[in-house]
């Protein structure tokens, strides 16, 4: 099903969806110990850099509803991507965490924030993937013709077209 200026409503949907569980990863527990948890946010974590990649998926995804171009497309792949990258690199980050106190090995593990930034980016880019596949390029404008440039001529006549020259 689509807009009446083209845009795919499944995708603008799944995008939208996806960019506001971003949103909502950016800012949940990435780091959880016990009952002790450490959201997005906190101390200049990438969070931010998550809740900035959702701002521009909202941004990318506006601009296909309004406007359907390519464009909008490989904008959300990319922002999809980067926000997996750094939820891989902020997991990958918080597993390699190890404390020991009084004896006992602490290790803390990655927050439910965290993997819902990383499967929110994975459907954006895929979603964006997708438009910029299916969405069709724009067509070169034609040119109007106006009623100097139309000449008629039935196969009965032989008169040259106005713009040939007759040979000598």
């Amino acid at each position: 099903m689509k807009t009446s200026r083209g845009a795919s409503i499944g995708h603008t949907i799944a995008a939208g969806l996806a960019l506001v569980f971003l949103a909502i990863g950016s800012i949940g527990p990435w780091i959880t110990l016990g009952v002790l948890s450490r959201n997005g946010l906190d101390g200049g974590n990438d969070g931010w850099i998550t809740l900035g990649l959702s701002a521009g998926a909202a941004v990318g995804v506006w601009g296909y509803f309004s406007r359907p171009r390519r464009a909008q497309g490989w904008w959300l792949a990319v922002d999809g991507v980067i926000a997996m990258v750094v939820g891989i690199s902020d997991i990958s980050d918080v597993q390699s965490r190890h404390a020991t106190v009084f004896g006992i090995n602490l290790s803390p593990s990655p927050g439910w924030g965290l993997y819902l930034v990383v499967g929110a980016g994975l459907v954006i880019a895929l979603v964006g993937v997708s438009i910029a596949r299916t969405t069709p390029r724009r067509a070169a404008p034609v040119p109007s013709a106006s009623e100097d440039d139309v000449v008629i001529v039935h196969p009965e006549d032989s008169e040259p077209y106005p713009d040939e020259v007759p040979s000598a």
